[in-house]
C-alpha cells in the first residue's frame, strides 16, 4: 500500500480532505500532520481585524474533515525532512517514513533573523503571522485603542498590506494609523486604475503612507530607513515571511534566489515524489495568484494533481485562469473590485466580493 504524508494545513490539503469520504483512494494510506488547533482563513484576515466578522467565522475546525476518510492525523510538528532516505523526524523525535510528500505549511517569519536585520522587532512587534497567535491578541490592541487613542505602524508589503492597513483604521477610528510600504512595492503590484482607488481609501481613512522601511524598533518607535523615527504603540508585522526551518534546510533544489524549485506540476524538481504548496514554490513565469478566487481555484487543481499522482495519472500543469475578477478590502464592508482594464470601489463591491467568496468556499469544500 502506498503511503502518502500531508504536512500542514493549507488551501490545497484541506481541499484534498475534504474529498476522500466521497472519493476514497483505494490502495493508498494518507497521514495528516498538523496541530489540533482550529485553522485560521487568511482570506478572511482583513475583515476580522476590521470587526466585520467573529473569531469564529474564521476558522475552521479540522476534526470536520476527516470523518469517513480513514485519514491517521497526527497532532504534531515537524523537525526534519530527508527527501532522499524518504523520512520525516517529528517533534517528538520519532521518525515517519514516506513514498509520497506534499507539504502544504503557513509561511511563516523567521523572527530570529528579522531580529538581526531589524533589532528590536521579536521583543517590541505584533506579528500577523501565524494567524492563529495573532487572532488571539488582535482582540486586545482592540480594547487598548478603546481606553486611549493609539499609534498604530503597519509595516507590511504589497496589497496585502493595503487591506491590512485598512482593516486596522476602519476598527480603531479614533487611533493614528502609518502603513510602512516601500513605494516600488505597492507600485508593482495592482494596475494604475486600482493604485488610484487604493490612494482615495487610505485618504478617506486617514492613513500615513511613508516609503521607507523599518530597520529597528524600540518600545515606543520604529527606526525607519530614511533616518526619521516613527512613534508607535503598536508596531503590526507582515514582512519576512517564509518557509519553516526544516524545509529550507532540506535537500530540495532551490532557484538562484534561495526559493524553493518546483515544476510546472509543483512537484520538486529535484524529488519527484515531493509537492510544494505554490506560496512556497518557485513560481517561475506562471505566476501563480495568491489571493482570492483564484488562488482556491489553484488548490483545486493542486488537490487534483495530487489524486493523480496515486492513482496513476499523469498531472497537469497548474493553469490559473488569465484575467478574473480581483478584490480588495479597502476597510469596513467596502472592497476596490478590478477586471482587465476596469476598476471600481463601494459597498456594492464589498458586497459582491463576499457573495464571490461564499460561492467559491462552498465549490471549494464540496
Amino acid at each position: 500500500m502506498s503511503h502518502l504524508v500531508l504536512i500542514g494545513a493549507g488551501a490545497t490539503h484541506l481541499h484534498f480532505l475534504s474529498t476522500l469520504a466521497a472519493h476514497p483512494l483505494a490502495g493508498v494510506r494518507v497521514t495528516w500532520i498538523a496541530t489540533p488547533e482550529p485553522r485560521f482563513l487568511g482570506r478572511m484576515l482583513a475583515r476580522f481585524v476590521a470587526g466585520n466578522v467573529a473569531l469564529g467565522e474564521c476558522t475552521q475546525e479540522m476534526a470536520e474533515l476527516l470523518k469517513g476518510t480513514g485519514v491517521t492525523w497526527l497532532q504534531s510538528g515537524v523537525l526534519g525532512l530527508d527527501v532522499d532516505a524518504h523520512g520525516l523526524t517529528l517533534d517528538d523525535g520519532s521518525t515517519l517514513p514516506f513514498e509520497h510528500l506534499s507539504i502544504d505549511v503557513e509561511p511563516v517569519p523567521d523572527r530570529i533573523s528579522l531580529d538581526q536585520q531589524m533589532p528590536g522587532v521579536r521583543e517590541h512587534a505584533l506579528f500577523v503571522r501565524p494567524l492563529a497567535i495573532f487572532s488571539t491578541l488582535w482582540p486586545q490592541v482592540v480594547e487598548l485603542a478603546q481606553q486611549r487613542p493609539l499609534s498604530v505602524a503597519v509595516v507590511a508589503d504589497d496589497d496585502t498590506g493595503f487591506e491590512l492597513a485598512c482593516a486596522v483604521a476602519h476598527r480603531l477610528p479614533r487611533s493614528r494609523i502609518t502603513w510602512v510600504t516601500a513605494a516600488s512595492e505597492m507600485a508593482r503590484q495592482p494596475p494604475p486604475r486600482v493604485r488610484r482607488l487604493m490612494q482615495g481609501a487610505l485618504q478617506r481613512l486617514g492613513i500615513t503612507v511613508l516609503d521607507a522601511r523599518a530597520v529597528a524598533f524600540t518600545a515606543d518607535a520604529v527606526q525607519l530607513s530614511n533616518g526619521a523615527q516613527l512613534l508607535s504603540d503598536v508596531p503590526i508585522v507582515m514582512v519576512g515571511n517564509q518557509a519553516p526551518n526544516w524545509l529550507t534546510r532540506s535537500a530540495l533544489a532551490r532557484n538562484a534566489s534561495g526559493s524553493l524549485k518546483v515544476d510546472a506540476c509543483q512537484r520538486s524538481v529535484s524529488h519527484g515524489h515531493v509537492w510544494l504548496a505554490w506560496e512556497l514554490g518557485d513560481c517561475g513565469e506562471g505566476q501563480l495568484p495568491s489571493r482570492g478566487a483564484d488562488a482556491l481555484r489553484v488548490a483545486v487543481q493542486m488537490a487534483a494533481n495530487l489524486r493523480a499522482a496515486m492513482t496513476g495519472t499523469k498531472p497537469r500543469p497548474i493553469a490559473p485562469a488569465s484575467r478574473s475578477l480581483q478584490f480588495l478590502d479597502s476597510g469596513g464592508h467596502r472592497a476596490i473590485g478590478y477586471w482587465g482594464p476596469w476598476a471600481f470601489e463601494g459597498d456594492w463591491v464589498g458586497w459582491l466580493k463576499r457573495r464571490t467568496e461564499r460561492g467559491d468556499v462552498r465549490q471549494f469544500c464540496g
